[in-house]
């Protein structure tokens, strides 16, 4: 609010400890600008600043030369202004205060705002409403007596004209820029015809002979065109991930089609080539014209096309005219997805679909399909391309829209072109897509990121343009890079495929890990109690990445779940850690066996293992335990591990360690140790049993029905540990090793001993070793484990119904149950 010019008297700073009354002229001040959302209190104020937040009573005595001191004079002039003779006695004081300026305009808004508020004008949108002519002739009668009406009408009319006057000024402006953006457009020759006429390619698996076992293909394959019509079917590819199975899933394909690439000569509207943009690059020209279009990108077309045949009538059900697709960034939503729905655009019958726009950011591509030919108006004004589209509208032209908020970061608003269908490509970022998903009829589609097997088809073939001719062993060798990468930063390619990229994102991730505050930390823990399903806007990014689930019956949703395997273990240690200091392990522990694992695979194979610290699960384990064979045809062996002896139940370890390499820390019986590194090799915790000889259980859980280690892995073990433990070679003399592999029960079940592989003629002591290791495996049945059943039963109806009907059915099977011990 711009406050009254006007010079400050001296000596009129209030007292020790209080603002001057009025502050120093600023020369030139601009004065207010009002909108039409500005309040009439505001408004009336007329740049006094507001009573309650600088004039006091002493103030106003001192600017009137009264020395006489009253009772409370240090009382704001809101509340002197509304029983002046209560606080002034002497009138001819109070006459005084009251005539100063800004007293006066304290008593008209005391007097005036109340009438009007009361009547529902609250700003000077109101006060502009042609339908409150007669409440004004009502405000002007209860004024009437006080004289205060021709000032509160002239200081409301003069700024509701004035922010008139300024739309009006901003409205002329706007049309110039439209009509000057629509006289600048730009023809972007040949771009039509690129895309419609882009080739097509594969990249498949089960090539013996590729790299990675990959092959590429391009033009004709059996005497047949690589074309659009090879592409996976709408069943092939709508599936999706349960909420209670996390695990990527990638349907295989009897051809072994992993992606197809869709390549345009001139490129895409998203990053259209050229020989400038070329020089300015080590990009190969290809990368611009080529786009992949694998099994997400693909289902996205099979949902726009069903919402467009049901628009035009061609089939039944229920639609929307308008979508908002929502991925993790840097998964080439924009690039692929875009370019994608483009040219399935262009194609799809042009007596009904006559203009297809892409806005990228400012900058709008038009293709105009009932052209001949096809033409491309690049506009580098949104708004003109809104009003040239429009024009074409209202004549009839259908029109389809790709609205990219990825450069321009900000969604339209809901009211935005509402007789328009098209699709929304987004992050979560809800800032980036409220507006147009509150519009009425906006559908939501959730897009995963990319599997192994797609990036690793990229791969392929981007190593083609990258160098010339490279050979099998050096696309194999780059690709344990990006495997490395993906390990750390997710699937995220604008990360994986770029070394510079990748640098600043790993860099991000482990300081995002690092910098994690309690309420982030809170946030997780809700995640792994299935509590939560980290959808919070305070979730980075950097750490998790979007999954698209279903619930039977429901439309689609997302969860998100850890960006890679070594954020996730990284975030679930964190988790354990601080559960394990407040006592709350076991609750968790007991969701995640009573569900099988199937909340999460990375969910059972992080926690399950600290199973073992709790006396009334681990009891359990050595009935279910069962020693493993050398092959599947041997005799079952009977079970002699350490924790099935005579007493092996009060063996469990009764404390919990987190080790790290250089901790260089005594290592200690009956003590749960648990790596911080997700990447220790062979195991994923151990305890040391005291006896004779001494026993060290190695745990480790999986839901794989194989779980093999290396040499080089088991050797690096013993070279970690000894980093971890300053008396581990002493320690270690004459220890006998077990290996007990923890498996949710319905799942895989190893079944023989797990073989260590890769050995070399010098690493036979290695080897021998690991065939001492005696292994043992164990299915954990929820039925078996204390106070799981109720822990599942909660979370299958948190799913179904929500917390009332929880408690209701609870407390009814508790019921029946006491029922039946009776």
């Amino acid at each position: 609010m711009a406050e009254r010019n006007q010079l400050a008297l001296p000596n009129e700073d209030g007292g020790a400890g209080e603002p001057p009354l009025v502050p120093a002229r600023v020369e030139s001040a601009p004065g207010p600008r009002w909108t039409l959302d500005s309040r009439v209190k505001d408004v009336l104020l007329d740049g006094v600043p507001p009573p309650d937040k600088v004039m006091s009573l002493r103030q106003c005595l001192k600017r009137v030369g009264c020395d006489e001191r009253v009772a409370n004079d240090n009382i704001k002039m809101d509340v002197v202004i509304q029983e002046p003779e209560q606080f002034i006695p002497d009138e001819h004081t109070r006459s005084r205060v009251l005539s100063l300026p800004e007293c006066q305009t304290y008593a008209l808004v005391y007097k005036v705002v109340p009438l009007l508020e009361g009547k529902g004008i609250a700003g000077l949108r109101q006060w502009g409403d042609a339908n409150n002519a007669s409440v004004k002739n009502e405000l002007r009668d209860a004024l009437a007596d006080d004289g205060l009406w021709n000032k509160t009408r002239g200081l409301l009319d003069n700024a509701f004209n004035a922010v008139n006057d300024a739309e009006e000024r901003e409205r002329r402006r706007e049309e110039e820029r439209i009509e000057s953006g629509i006289k600048q457009v730009t023809l972007v020759e040949g771009l039509y015809n690129s895309v419609m006429d882009a080739t097509w390619a594969y990249v498949k698996s089960g090539d013996t002979n590729g790299p990675l076992g990959m092959g590429v293909c391009e033009g004709n394959v059996s005497e047949k065109v690589i074309g659009p019509e090879m592409l996976w079917e709408e069943k092939e590819v709508n599936f999706f991930n349960t909420p209670d199975n996390e695990v990527d899933e990638q349907r295989d394909r009897d051809d072994g089609i992993e992606i197809f690439v869709l390549s345009s000569r001139m490129g895409w509207p998203y990053m259209v080539y050229s020989g400038d943009e070329q020089a300015s690059t080590t990009l190969p020209k290809e990368f611009y014209c080529g786009v992949f279009v694998r099994r997400e990108v693909v289902r996205v077309w099979y949902i726009v096309k069903k919402y467009l045949d049901v628009m035009h009538g061609e089939a039944t059900g229920k639609t929307t005219h308008r979508l908002t697709l929502i991925g993790s960034p840097g998964i080439g939503k924009s690039f692929s997805v875009g370019a994608f729905l483009l040219y399935m655009l262009l194609r799809y019958d042009a007596n009904r679909l006559h203009i297809v726009a892409w806005f990228i950011g400012d900058v709008v591509y038009v293709f105009l399909k009932n052209e001949q030919p096809g033409k491309v108006l690049k506009f580098d004004y949104q708004k003109a391309a809104e009003r040239y589209i429009e024009e074409r509208v209202k004549t009839g032209s259908r029109v389809y829209v790709i609205y990219d908020v990825g450069k321009k970061g900000a969604s339209p608003d809901s009211n935005w072109r509402l007789n328009w269908p098209g699709i929304l490509i987004t992050s979560p970022n809800k800032s980036n897509y409220k507006g147009w998903s509150n519009a009425d009829g906006t559908g939501t589609v959730y897009i995963n990121c990319h599997h192994v097997r797609e990036i690793k088809a990229i791969h392929v073939w981007m190593e083609r343009f990258a160098q010339p001719n490279p050979t099998v062993s050096e696309v194999e060798d780059s690709w344990t890079e990006l495997s490395d990468r993906i390990d750390v930063v997710g699937p995220m390619i604008r990360y994986v495929l770029f070394a510079g990229n990748y640098g600043v994102r790993e860099q991000e991730v482990e300081r995002e890990l690092v910098e994690l505050n309690d309420d982030m930390m809170k946030l997780y823990e809700k995640v792994f109690d299935k509590k939560d399903t980290w959808r919070e806007s305070k979730s980075s990014h950097k750490i998790v990445k979007l999954v698209r689930v279903h619930y039977e019956g429901r439309l689609e949703n997302y969860r998100n779940k850890g960006v890679s395997d070594k954020v996730y273990k990284k975030l679930s240690r964190m988790v354990i850690e601080r559960k394990e200091t407040e006592g709350r392990l076991q609750q968790l522990l007991e969701v995640v066996v009573s569900n099988y694992g199937r909340d999460s695979a990375h969910l059972f194979e992080t926690f399950m293992v600290c199973l073992f610290l709790q006396k009334e699960l681990f009891k359990q384990v050595p009935r279910d335990l069962v020693k493993l064979r050398e092959s599947e045809g041997m005799e079952l062996l009977e079970c002699d591990s350490v924790v099935c002896r005579n007493g092996g139940a009060e063996l469990y370890p009764k404390e919990l360690a987190f080790i790290d390499k250089g901790d260089n820390r005594k290592l200690k019986c009956g003590v749960l140790y648990v790596p911080r590194d997700s990447c220790f090799p062979v195991l994923d915790a151990f305890f040391v049993v005291e006896g004779e000889p001494r026993t060290v259980v190695a745990l480790q859980a999986t839901f794989a029905k194989q779980h093999h280690t290396t040499v080089s892995k088991v050797v690096l073990l013993k070279e970690d540990l000894a980093e971890c433990f300053c008396n581990w070679n002493i320690f270690t003399d004459g220890l006998r090793w077990e290996m007990i592999y923890v498996q949710p029960a319905g799942g895989n079940t190893i079944k023989t001993k797990q073989l260590c592989r890769n050995a070399k003629a010098t690493e036979e002591a290695t080897l021998t070793f690991w065939k001492s290791v005696q292994q043992y495996q164990v299915s954990l049945k929820p039925a078996s484990y204390s106070g799981a059943q109720e822990a599942a039963h909660v979370t299958e109806l948190t799913q179904a119904f929500g917390e009332v009907e929880i408690e209701k059915k609870i407390k009814k099977d508790k019921q029946m149950a006491r029922r039946k011990s009776w």
